[in-house]
């Protein structure tokens, strides 16, 4: 077996989750739960076939929800999660999602979903219900070439999204700012987007101490 892992994410409670394609085998691609109780002895606690090409990945430990793209679908994949990682899709079908999304972020309460479409640059806001199933709710909005990443601010309020750019063009990263609103309406923060350099490819926020 062939895997090619693609994204790493944890949860709140010590989870970690590889989304791994098989090279081209859908059959072979997997989505990987690790426990990392003991960060010196990672272990494989479950191990699921997802039939696809898994890419993004977003986990909510709350409800014990993670939500996967699939880049060549238009459609992602929600699961309900045991302690130890095991999954159960919440619906057969997915759900309906951006085409191409290569970017997942939860809200900090957990309660929207936010995709980022590489092929558009198109940014947009899902809705959870109290099934877990991710609903499109609001207009996207376009935050640049290729977005590779997501973030919040510390304290939930602004949502951040980083564009690589054009590879072939100096200073072509961008990083793109919106109001993250509970009813998902994305309102762009004044005096943004602002430029994040060349072949930017990971963003992140951290608390601001004077």
């Amino acid at each position: 077996m062939s895997l090619r892992p693609r994204r790493m994410i944890f949860d709140a409670n010590g989870l970690m989750f590889v989304t791994a394609d098989g090279e081209g085998k859908d059959d072979q691609a997997r989505i990987l739960s690790i426990s990392v109780t003991d960060p010196d002895v990672p272990t494989l606690s479950a191990s699921y076939s997802a039939n696809f090409a898994p890419f993004a990945a977003a986990a909510n430990a709350n409800g014990r929800f993670l939500y996967v793209t699939a880049p060549d679908q238009v459609v992602g994949y929600a699961y309900h999660y045991d302690g130890n990682g095991a999954l159960t899709p919440l619906s057969s079908g997915g759900f309906s999602a951006l085409a191409d999304a290569r970017s997942a972020l939860l809200s900090p309460d957990g309660t929207r979903l936010y995709l980022a479409s590489s092929t558009n640059g198109a940014v947009q806001c899902y809705a959870i219900g109290a099934d877990g199933i991710p609903v499109a709710k609001g207009a996207s909005v376009i935050a640049g070439v290729n977005p590779v990443g997501m973030t919040f601010d510390p304290d939930g309020k602004y949502l951040y999204v980083l564009s690589r750019g054009d590879d072939a063009t100096a200073d072509s990263s961008t990083i793109s700012g919106y109001s993250a609103l509970e009813n998902c309406n994305l309102i762009t923060v004044p005096g943004m987007p602002i430029s994040a350099g060349s072949m930017a490819t990971t963003i992140g926020a951290a608390p601001f101490t004077p």
